[in-house]
């Protein structure tokens, strides 16, 4: 063995637990400090520039002109507006036709209503419509149908299959459009 080795196991029995700790915590400091501090101190740089950043973001925005708060008549008037417009009802109704030729669904005699708002300026275009195919191709259609007329609501929905070995299903759809104003 070597006279340094002799040199440090004398060293460490001398010392006992109290210096073997303290041996541990010196020569851990170092590990510490690049692993833990370091880290903490870039964040802390950062997040002082950030606090800055939005310091004077705040001050340019108490000193901006503010907008009013819309009144609810012009929330009301925004609202109707997300609407399509009653003499644009042949457009969404051809929308609906599109995507039953898409999904290959076969659509049969519908029943239109046009029912006057009862409360409000909407108008509703009532929808019957029996169509026939797949259980997936009718899902798939409503689900076109809701995606591309966000203005469509689904109001009844019924199946009928004639025998059970059938793939082809009869259904009837109710829906209902709901249209603004005309333009």
């Amino acid at each position: 063995m070597s006279a340094s080795i002799i040199a440090a196991k004398n060293f460490l029995r001398r010392s006992g637990w109290a210096g073997m700790l303290g041996l541990a915590i010196l020569l851990g400091s170092p590990i510490f400090y690049a692993t833990m501090v370091l880290p903490m101190q870039e964040q802390l740089a950062t997040l002082k520039v950030e606090q800055v950043q939005l310091r004077r973001d705040i001050a340019k925005n108490l000193h901006r002109e503010t907008k009013p708060a819309p009144t609810v008549e012009m929330q009301l008037k925004a609202f109707y507006r997300q609407f399509p417009s009653l003499n644009r009802s042949e457009e969404w109704l051809a929308k609906i036709y599109a995507a039953a030729e898409r999904r290959h669904i076969v659509l049969e005699t519908g029943a239109y209503k046009l029912a006057g708002a009862e409360t409000g300026n909407l108008q509703r275009y009532q929808i019957t419509l029996p169509i026939k195919g797949s259980h997936v191709q009718i899902r798939h259609f409503l689900s076109d149908l809701l995606t591309e007329v966000p203005a469509l609501s689904l109001d009844d929905i019924s199946f009928k299959r004639e025998t059970i070995d059938l793939t082809v299903v009869n259904a009837v759809i109710k829906m209902t459009l709901f249209l603004g104003e005309p333009a």
